[in-house]
């Protein structure tokens, strides 16, 4: 069993190029995900301590949004709205 020249040539000169430039394509690829995700990761964690604030700062007056406490009329009120556009969209 011989192998042609061609053949040859394809699997040792052409396919080793294509590869490299392949994995050059990919990894600068990897470089631009990963920058990415850090930056979403990054924006991700500043809302995050927004509204939900930082373990550190539980008994101080920097907490975020929802981990203050609200007045128990404000916390009826938001569930008199959310059960009134439920039932209104149900029955449409």
């Amino acid at each position: 069993m011989t192998i042609s020249l061609d053949t040859d040539w394809l699997w040792r000169r052409a396919g080793y190029s294509l590869y490299k430039a392949l994995e050059k394509v990919f990894s600068a690829l990897a470089e631009v995900i990963a920058v990415q995700r850090a930056s979403l990761q990054k924006l991700l964690h500043n809302i995050a301590v927004k509204y939900l604030g930082q373990p550190h700062t539980a008994d101080s007056k920097e907490r975020g949004m929802f981990a203050r406490s609200w007045p128990v009329g404000t916390t009826a009120l938001w569930i008199a709205g959310l059960l009134s556009a439920y039932v209104l969209l149900y029955y449409l």
